[in-house]
């Protein structure tokens, strides 16, 4: 096994990591994503860019920041 192959059995997806170790959800996990690339964001640039409710994003931010995968600023 070449050392590539070895590194991606060591390394699980971050959907699969988010979801089973944090139990995040779906939504929660586009909005992590997101976050991830494209830096700072307000809940409703969230929403429009992801074409979801704010109220649907705010809650998943509100249980992402109290899991303490994000924090507020």
């Amino acid at each position: 096994m070449s050392s590539a192959d070895a590194s991606a059995i060591e390394r699980p997806e971050l959907a699969v990591v988010l979801r089973e170790v944090f139990g995040i959800s779906e939504t929660g996990i586009r909005i992590c994503v997101f976050l991830m690339e494209d830096g700072e964001s307000t809940a409703r640039e969230l929403a429009d860019h992801l074409e979801l409710d704010r109220s649907t994003v705010s809650r998943q931010l509100n249980h992402l920041t109290d899991i303490g995968l994000l924090e507020k600023q």
